[in-house]
């Protein structure tokens, strides 16, 4: 006869509630947010749009002007992720970055 699996209480990961893991996600690394943590899962990659652009109507991507250069397109490509996850509606103000040239057809994408 097998032993006899105990029952606990564990939770999954991917369940942690969402004001949790942007906590855990402030603490870390930027680069370990764009290279690692957003791929986990649906939640984990909300999380991580949750702590990069905080601001729910305000869409300001000055932020990307103090990330290193190999941290910009990353920036950028989450960007897209986040205009493409979350209701456009919400977002009523834009603050285009300094430093980083925005392409006419990111222009677009972000007034669409």
């Amino acid at each position: 006869m097998g032993e006899k699996r105990r029952r606990t209480n564990k939770r999954r990961w991917d369940e942690m509630p969402p004001e949790v893991l942007v906590e855990i996600f402030l603490r870390l690394p930027m680069d370990h947010m764009f290279y690692f943590t957003y791929g986990v899962c649906k939640s984990w990659c909300s999380a991580v749009l949750d702590v990069l652009f905080p601001s729910p109507g305000l869409l300001d991507l000055n932020k990307v002007d103090a990330y290193p250069q190999h941290l910009k397109k990353e920036y950028m490509r989450l960007l897209k992720i986040l205009l493409d996850t979350r209701p456009k509606a919400q977002w009523h103000t834009f603050i285009s970055p300094r430093t980083v040239r925005l392409k006419e057809h990111a222009i677009l994408y972000i007034a669409q």
